[in-house]
């Protein structure tokens, strides 16, 4: 088992296209292929890597033994029971699960309160993501988006976006965007 834990941070950047000259509108950049584009990229500020989970493993080979001690001594119980058993045992493995964490659980919320990674693996891992996710946006679009195409007499309508933000809780990501006339 392994495990991953980040800390990112959303980033909303403009991107003008540099084929799209001064003199062009959005209709003669729509008509060039050479939109400006939105463009959102995720900042990593910590990144924690386990490799190798112990808390996961130990539990995982925990509940295991459980269930294998249980079926041998009760074979007789309908799956049911059995079933209600190993529900009833559950809380037990979690709190043992969550016992061996307590290290690693320590060291991401120093981590993420202080902002820096810990582990020279962990530092340079963030720093090698750090540096590839400045140059790849999670998410492009076009400004101005092709809201409907052109077919026949109508005409192809582009829409302008004016803005793009995003907000993040501990539930949700929330992108808003702007419309422009």
């Amino acid at each position: 088992r392994s495990e991953i834990s980040a800390r990112l941070a959303p980033v909303v950047k403009y991107s003008t296209n540099p084929g799209r000259t001064a003199t062009m509108n959005d209709w003669d950049a729509f008509d060039a292929g050479v939109p400006n584009h939105w463009q959102l990229y995720v900042d990593p500020i910590t990144i924690d890597l386990d490799l190798f989970d112990f808390a996961d493993i130990i539990g995982d080979v925990f509940e295991e033994a459980i269930e294998d001690a249980l079926s041998a001594a009760l074979w007789w119980v309908p799956d049911w029971a059995m079933d209600l058993l190993l529900a009833i045992t559950g809380p037990l493995v979690d709190l043992v699960r969550d016992l061996l964490d307590i290290g690693d659980d320590l060291e991401e919320w120093l981590s993420n309160l202080l902002g820096v990674s810990f582990g020279i693996f962990d530092i340079i891992l963030t720093a090698v993501l750090d540096a590839l996710a400045s140059d790849y946006p999670l998410i492009e679009f076009e400004d101005p988006v092709k809201a409907l195409d052109g077919v026949g007499p109508i005409v192809p309508v582009l829409v302008p976006i004016e803005f793009v933000g995003v907000d993040v809780t501990a539930t949700e990501l929330t992108l808003s965007v702007d419309i422009g006339d």
